[in-house]
């Protein structure tokens, strides 16, 4: 049966919460955040001054719901001196007696397991969620970076990532085929690898670690699972593992029935076949990678906005919303991925870490995870970035700064300023009819050694001027009009650049070049400046 959530907004409406930063306690100094009854009925997940924020489960629903402090007083004494009375018998010997909402008697069965858990008629546990010095919060968790092509965006990124532990930063390109699986992850078929050989003192020693686990049959269960580094073996080596494992000779012939079995009916079954494993994305990895550390870990996903953000993020949108650096909203993962994390999970995982969250059941962001992304403002191919989605990210605006460094653009033997360029375009160019995203960054493209070539400044950033920008908006009047200035004419018949007509348009941006002698010369001279 599928858990069903409700909400009950009574006294006061408290999000999930996982921090668990101090050990708080009530007036009665016995109920904690992260107080489990050993029923696993009742979780104390926050509290303030007048209610708890209780998780409840019962016949397989969850609901979460606020309990009042001093309703939660009335039953403690009530149950005090009626230690064996039922929780109905609690509600109608107390409600009406006091200015309380009757309607909160209605809880009647929560209370009384919380009056129980305060009084130690049963058992708690406690599983909160600490934070230490190293999963303090750095930067905004969640941020895009958005802005005119070439203005750094993913530089700035770099920048901070650059110095992290590689296997704390995981990198994802969206795109229009993007979605759930390839975000996430999914089951994917594979050919089943071939058993490892292991030598005869190996085999030694993993029988031992069978025999020591207190499993019935140890022999039956080594030979099969290892049957492929058995089968080879003749009968004295055989006996020699049995006996090095304390073992006497007549278990090789239970070694051979093990043999058999794994040969007949393991092999038979995925040996050489597809098997489906369940294939993990950069969510999942940086995720894992996030709960098994208290170092900073970094999602970077790079033009967001060319994908289907709704579709990609699915459920897992709802885990945007943070407190204190924990999702407040939790969300069941789907069974494949449950037992994926589970499984790694109990591999490797920090200490302090919920159960329901350690088992895959649960999926909340931890504080040490930054999911930052890059967004171009002026990508054609993207789909639109809903509010309630925007609202759950900082924006960081990356200005054009056009003065970052000295570049030039190499035309024949002229040498033209890279600055002086962009300067024309962006502010002259394109005007305020022009969108302001179509503007170009001082790393729309690259340069080597300072040096921006012919082929790279036509075959880009005029490519996109004329297909992008001009095809939209015009070409300006100050560069003229018709097929004399049509993309085709910055190119001759071979296909090498006319570098002709790119003087030509030099001119008519009036820009003069900063050297027109043998380019080779003046290389030195153009560094030191």
């Amino acid at each position: 049966m599928k858990e069903v959530i409700f909400y009950h907004f009574l006294i006061c409406i408290k999000p999930k919460d996982y921090t668990g930063l101090v050990k708080k306690r009530n007036s009665m100094n016995k109920l904690n955040i992260g107080d489990t009854s050993d029923n696993g009925q009742i979780t104390i997940i926050d509290e303030d001054r007048i209610c708890y924020l209780v998780k409840s489960t019962s016949k397989g629903a969850v609901g979460v719901r606020t309990i009042s402090k001093k309703l939660l007083e009335e039953y403690v004494a009530y149950f005090g001196k009626h230690p064996d009375a039922t929780a109905n018998d609690a509600r109608d010997a107390l409600s009406g007696n006091s200015d309380i909402d009757r309607f909160e008697y209605g809880y009647t069965s929560t209370l009384k397991v919380m009056a129980q858990m305060v009084l130690g008629q049963i058992s708690t546990t406690n599983s909160h969620i600490e934070l230490t010095h190293k999963t303090r919060i750095l930067y905004p968790l969640q941020q895009i970076f958005y802005g005119a092509p070439g203005t750094g965006k993913s530089h700035t990124i770099n920048e901070i990532t650059e110095k992290q532990p590689k296997d704390n930063v995981y990198r994802i390109t969206f795109h229009p085929d993007s979605d759930y699986s390839t975000f996430v992850g999914c089951y994917k078929p594979s050919m089943k690898r071939p058993e490892k050989i292991y030598t005869e003192k190996k085999l030694i020693a993993k029988l031992k670690e069978i025999k020591e686990s207190g499993v019935t049959y140890p022999c039956h269960k080594f030979a099969t699972k290892y049957w492929e580094s058995l089968k080879d073996l003749d009968a004295q080596s055989i006996k020699n593992i049995l006996s090095a494992c304390g073992f006497t000779d007549s278990m090789a012939v239970e070694v051979s029935k093990g043999i058999a079995i794994g040969q007949e009916l393991l092999n038979a079954t995925n040996d050489g076949k597809i098997v489906y494993d369940f294939s993990p994305q950069a969510f999942t990895k940086a995720y894992l990678r996030a709960w098994q550390t208290e170092e900073p870990v970094y999602l970077v996903i790079e033009e967001i906005n060319r994908g289907n953000c709704a579709q990609i993020f699915g459920d897992l949108f709802q885990l945007l919303d943070r407190k204190n650096g924990f999702s407040e909203y939790p969300i069941k993962a789907d069974n494949d991925l449950a037992a994926y994390i589970g499984e790694q999970l109990s591999k490797e995982s920090r200490e302090g870490v919920l159960k329901t969250v350690k088992s895959g059941e649960e999926l909340v962001l931890p504080p040490n995870l930054y999911i930052w992304a890059t967004m171009n403002t002026s990508d054609q191919s993207l789909f639109p970035i809903d509010s309630a989605f925007k609202r759950r990210w900082e924006w960081v605006y990356m200005p054009i700064d056009t003065r970052k460094e000295s570049w030039y653009i190499q035309i024949g033997d002229s040498r033209y300023s890279w600055t002086d360029f962009l300067n024309k375009v962006n502010d002259e160019l394109l005007t305020d009819e022009t969108a302001e995203d179509k503007h170009l960054g001082f790393y729309f493209c690259k340069a080597e050694n300072g040096i921006i070539s012919k082929e790279t400044f036509v075959a880009k950033v005029l490519f996109y001027l004329w297909t992008d920008v001009f095809k939209v908006y015009g070409i300006p009047s100050v560069i003229g009009s018709g097929k004399d200035w049509s993309f085709a004419k910055f190119y001759n018949p071979d296909g090498s650049v006319n570098e002709t007509k790119v003087k030509e348009l030099m001119s008519k941006l009036q820009i003069e070049p900063v050297t027109s002698t043998n380019p080779d010369n003046q290389t030195a001279e153009i560094e030191s400046n």
